[in-house]
């Protein structure tokens, strides 16, 4: 069975999404260091680890297959931690846009794990 079409799409536009946050929270966290206003606290070290832990999802959903379906799902309890301790970079943004942006963000990854086709996927790839 072909993976689902709408996988790669979404996983692409995710993977980016995240990526682009990382080097923005990290040019950040660099620029102030340089200019003597603080250290690498651990707010830029859960800021990184947050959108790090979104890469190794998106890409265990884009890899396919049984490892990276359970991979996904094991680090979906993560991503819970991003709406109860926001990192520093939500901050930057209007509430409500970030809002916005996560909730899709949110809902595209639980149907990438939860949609009927991704089960089929899944189940058929591994017979």
């Amino acid at each position: 069975m072909k993976k689902p079409v709408f996988w790669n799409s979404i996983a692409i536009y995710l993977l980016l999404y995240n990526n682009i946050l990382l080097i923005i929270s990290l040019i950040i966290a660099l620029k102030t260091v340089v200019e003597g206003n603080g250290t690498f606290g651990s707010d830029v070290w859960y800021q990184i680890f947050v959108y790090l832990i979104y890469i190794i999802e998106i890409a265990g959903l884009m890899t396919g297959g049984k490892k990276g379906y359970i991979i996904s799902i094991l680090f979906i309890p993560f991503i819970f931690l991003m709406y109860i301790y926001p990192p520093m970079m939500v901050s930057m943004f209007p509430k409500m846009l970030m809002l916005a942006f996560r909730v899709i963000e949110f809902a595209s990854m639980i149907y990438l794990v939860i949609s009927p086709e991704s089960r089929a996927y899944i189940t058929k790839k591994n017979e």
